[in-house]
């Protein structure tokens, strides 16, 4: 795939589709506008990628960086338009460090950037974390359609251990926050969102490291279909999971 402006060839991307409503936002987006994370491989840096004809052809690309010109660290980045011409996101950073909370008041054109509260999952008693063992990889965030416009992000974590039953440990957890109240606080350091909730934990003796890069579809209602890959061993290719989600929207839920 490529853009025009400026011209680059992408080979990856990732996170799901940001989707601008006609007549939601000004500028370039005023007739409704698609974008999307990309990696350039003619310069090796992430891009947000816009579409004005439903993906037919992809035109204007804006990079994601910080306000002295430093590069967010990957490509796995999930966003999501937030009303007018905001956006908000998560992004993956590296070893023993939390995601970054991406936001941007102007479709892209300038971001925000600031690492998140979000803290490891406590090692189970008797380990010891290895040399940059602890990762959150592949942030996914799903707009449910609930009636304060909360969303919900999706956090894998991986973790390399010693001293335990095993030597590695996945996870997948969920947090549900307001938009407004992220943006509210995304000039702090760290922006501080709420626990998460453990949904799937793998942690047998042959379990291996590679777990993440859910995606999420509404199965009906308040339900949702949650996938995500997994190793099944040390020695095995990853395996594709499924789950159902529901959210609790009342005493009944």
């Amino acid at each position: 795939m490529t853009s025009t402006n400026p011209s680059n060839t992408y080979s990856v991307g990732y996170g799901p589709l940001v989707v601008v409503p006609k007549g939601q936002a000004t500028s370039s987006c005023s007739a409704g506008c698609i974008a999307a994370v990309f990696y350039a491989s003619n310069n090796g840096h992430a891009w947000l990628v816009f579409s004005y004809d439903d993906g037919v052809t992809w035109t204007d690309a804006k990079n994601i960086k910080y306000s002295n010109g430093m590069r967010i660290p990957t490509y796995e980045a999930a966003l999501l338009w937030a009303g007018g011409d905001q956006f908000i996101g998560f992004d993956r950073q590296g070893s023993n460090v939390p995601y970054l909370f991406l936001y941007s008041s102007n479709l892209g054109d300038s971001w925000t950037i600031n690492p998140t509260n979000f803290a490891a999952t406590p090692l189970v008693a008797g380990e010891t974390l290895r040399i940059n063992g602890q990762s959150m990889v592949s942030p996914w965030l799903i707009q449910p359609g609930l009636p304060d416009g909360s969303v919900t992000l999706l956090i894998s974590e991986r973790q390399m251990v010693t001293g335990g039953p095993s030597p590695v440990h996945g996870y997948l957890r969920a947090t549900t926050f307001k938009p407004q109240d992220a943006i509210r606080n995304a000039g702090n350091n760290p922006v501080v969102f709420g626990p998460a909730q453990m949904i799937f934990a793998q942690g047998s003796a042959n379990s291996g490291v590679d777990l993440g890069y859910p995606s999420a579809v509404r199965a009906s209602g308040t339900s949702w279909l949650i996938e995500f890959y997994a190793q099944p061993s040390l020695s095995a290719v990853p395996n594709l999971y499924t789950m159902t989600a529901q959210y609790q929207t009342s005493s009944a839920d």
